[in-house]
């Protein structure tokens, strides 16, 4: 994937509903992280299986791919405070959604 290009189907930045993303991410279980960030790439790259890559490497898959949404105008950022669309948010997680919002 380029760093233009964008899944057209989580590309609703525009009308949805905006999450910050390090109160999200404080808000989930240490436990489940690992898992909402293979999620979270998973919803981005459905191709790629991202279940036997190690967490290090999982961690820099996010932080990158969420620097590139944010040059792509995807995420807003405001100071140090990340805002992603929640089509961006893995389903399993909305849970967590309800005090980020």
């Amino acid at each position: 994937m380029s760093h233009e290009q964008a899944n057209p189907e989580t590309d609703t930045s525009k009308t949805d509903v905006l999450v910050n993303w390090q109160m999200l991410e404080q808000r989930i279980p240490l436990d489940d992280l690992p898992s909402f960030h293979r999620q979270f790439l998973q919803g981005l790259h459905p191709d790629d299986n991202w279940q036997g890559v190690g967490l290090r490497q999982i961690q820099s898959k996010v932080q990158a791919n969420l620097k590139q949404l944010t040059r792509a105008g995807q995420i807003q950022q405001q100071d140090d405070v990340l805002l992603v669309p929640k089509s961006l948010v893995p389903e399993a997680f909305w849970q967590y959604l309800k005090e980020t919002e």
